[in-house]
């Protein structure tokens, strides 16, 4: 469905089932997290713990969902779902900890660039956590099991997001901060007397780069070096 207007559909998201009152919706089995995030000493720990609490316990089945049609009480009690399952779980904890933090609709890049001249929650495929601490944002999917929460996910960089709030909502744009992705290759090389070379070559990798690199070696360590060399040219 098409809107007249942006703030229309944020307060229309507000009340739909499956997002607006999942917001604050009981989670049973979730105090003993709370209790603890709430112990942290600043609003950056609470936020760490709850965010690798919620990526620890949940499974993501592969779907990507903008909503959470069978609640959150029962998505953690299954321990899997959705993007949408997940990430309003994560909302859910994160605003219980007394986080300012809002459901964020994603186009993440392979599904899209979004047209912001109309108002159409069909241009999204998934839904982030945006938490806002001392005037930063930072976005959080807890389907990613790697990237950390000073980093924007990989997947939105560069795309238009629209932020849910009490208010009239907000469209963002996603830049990356100074966070890049950087690769080092230093190479100690000699040649031998029969023409080839042998040496050892230091790979370093910082940022987006390091969290591609332990996403490759989780997926299959046994052939991560072999493959990773040959990416390299090496």
């Amino acid at each position: 469905t098409f809107y007249p207007s942006w703030p229309l559909l944020n307060t229309l998201l507000l009340y739909k089932d499956g997002f607006g009152s999942q917001i604050v919706a009981p989670i049973a089995g979730t105090d003993s997290i709370l209790s603890i995030a709430k112990s942290q000493s600043s609003e950056i720990e609470k936020m760490k713990l709850i965010y690798d609490s919620v990526r620890n316990h949940m499974t993501w089945n592969n779907v990507y969902r903008k909503f959470c049609p069978d609640g959150v009480n029962d998505t953690w009690k299954k321990g899997s779902g959705s993007s949408g399952d997940i990430n309003m779980v994560l909302i859910n904890l994160l605003n219980k900890a007394q986080l300012k933090t809002y459901p964020l609709l994603v186009s993440q890049r392979f599904n899209g660039k979004v047209d912001t001249s109309y108002a159409y929650a069909g241009q999204f495929n998934s839904v982030f956590a945006c938490v806002e601490i001392r005037g930063q944002k930072y976005i959080l999917d807890a389907t990613d099991k790697f990237t950390p929460p000073n980093m924007f996910p990989e997947t939105i960089l560069n795309t238009t997001a629209f932020l849910i709030d009490r208010i009239s909502g907000e469209l963002l744009t996603i830049t990356p901060d100074s966070i890049r992705y950087k690769r080092e290759i230093n190479l100690d090389i000699q040649v031998t007397g029969d023409g080839f070379m042998k040496g050892n070559a230091l790979i370093n990798n910082d940022g987006y780069a390091k969290i591609k690199a332990l996403r490759e070696y989780k997926k299959d360590s046994a052939k991560f070096q072999d493959i990773y060399l040959q990416q390299q040219d090496i």
